[in-house]
């Protein structure tokens, strides 16, 4: 089971900075230090970045759990970078101490910046998932976002869904200004939110300024199946019960779509 926790800072940085603080993790994100995992079995599956409208120059992994936790992961993209969002597939499994993520914008100014963690849980939470049966596409509204803080919305289509047993295989994400990041929780999911960040693909502007070469890009609306961990959770008479967590750092907010793409498991 995948669990994702971010980080943000709201006055950005022209020099190799360290968002990996304490003042920088959002309300309701769930994490208690910075970078530390919610469990100790934890195994960092992927880490990365967004950055507002500011190319993200330089960023890099730092842990005591690394065998070089001197230079970590150090990624260079250099002064005439436009990326906005920069992710990193990892396997560092935890030990020790937290994940220290450094950054660097291109852009001086107070401009916001996040910083987010994806780890790995040895759950059963596959457990029956094969790679065929039925698809539903499931969109859900969500409610308006502040910047920098996580909005929360039940899935509550407007005709309920049959029930039984469903894989998550990712989502599309629409109605942003271009990226940010989402995760989900469900009863099934053991205390874990697994997510992913993601990318209006429907906006030019916001496609021309993310790295698209990534499985994780390339697989819009398969995005656990990219990461190899597609989480399984049930669907009652009573309700789906699962809830969508949002995240944006653009000033102002977002209200996005999101579809939900599921496959029949039972």
């Amino acid at each position: 089971m995948l669990d994702l926790h971010a980080l943000v800072n709201a006055t950005g940085s022209v020099t190799l900075a360290n968002i990996s603080v304490a003042a920088n993790i959002p309300a309701n994100d769930g994490q208690t230090a910075p970078g530390v995992p919610i469990g100790t079995n934890a195994v960092l599956k992927g880490w990365g970045g967004l950055s507002q409208a500011r190319g993200i120059e330089e960023m890099q992994l730092i842990s005591q759990d690394q065998v070089d936790s001197i230079n970590g992961e150090h990624w260079l993209a250099g002064a005439a970078s436009l990326l906005e969002v920069a992710h990193f597939d990892s396997y560092l499994p935890f030990s020790r101490g937290g994940r220290n993520i450094w950054y660097h914008q291109v852009v001086a100014g107070a401009v916001d910046f996040a910083a987010y963690t994806i780890d790995q849980y040895p759950t059963p939470n596959s457990s029956g998932f094969k790679n065929y049966g039925q698809k539903i596409m499931v969109p859900q509204l969500m409610g308006a976002l502040t910047a920098n803080l996580w909005g929360t919305t039940p899935v509550a289509p407007v005709t309920m869904i049959p029930a039984g047993r469903y894989a998550l295989l990712g989502a599309y994400v629409h109605e942003l200004t271009s990226h940010g990041l989402i995760r989900f929780a469900h009863a099934d999911f053991q205390g874990k939110k697994p997510g992913f960040p993601v990318i209006d693909a429907t906006k030019a502007t916001a496609i021309a300024n993310q790295p698209m070469d990534a499985p994780l890009w390339s697989r819009n609306g398969s995005q656990f199946v990219a990461l190899g961990d597609i989480p399984v959770f049930n669907v009652t008479a009573q309700g789906i019960g699962l809830t969508i967590d949002m995240l944006t750092i653009t000033a102002g907010g977002d209200t996005p779509e999101v579809v939900l793409n599921l496959q029949q498991v039972s």
